[in-house]
């Protein structure tokens, strides 16, 4: 699309220059009102397709842009994710001397952590 932008200013550019050249040295002064007149009308519609297009393109830099910080956020949840789960295997592992209620607990203790990091956006 960027490349068809400067083709299609040309093309509007030239139409303007050839408007002017055709209105004033063969055209009577009806004649250059209807040119006027065309003429304003091209530039508006050309004004409301040059404004589209900006907005679109600035549309797509933010999907961009959002796209970016997701792929961001996915690998640092991914990391988490990997660590939280070494940390639930070890945890998850009888160790001596310690109490079931115990290794419960700080199972438990973890998995608060967890989801209150998740509530608050940080992975």
């Amino acid at each position: 699309m960027k490349n068809e932008i400067p083709a299609t200013q040309q093309q509007y550019e030239t139409t303007s220059q050839q408007s002017e050249t055709v209105k004033h040295h063969n055209t009577s002064h009806p004649g250059q009102d209807i040119i006027n007149q065309e003429m304003a009308a091209l530039n508006t519609e050309y004004d409301g397709i040059q404004a589209t297009a900006n907005q679109a393109e600035d549309n797509l830099e933010q999907c961009i842009l959002g796209l970016e910080e997701f792929a961001i956020e996915q690998a640092q949840f991914a990391d988490w994710l990997d660590a939280a789960e070494v940390k639930v295997k070890t945890k998850g592992e009888p160790v001596e001397n310690q109490e079931p209620e115990s290794q419960l607990e700080e199972l438990v203790v973890s998995l608060s952590f967890a989801l209150n990091r998740k509530s608050h956006g940080q992975f």
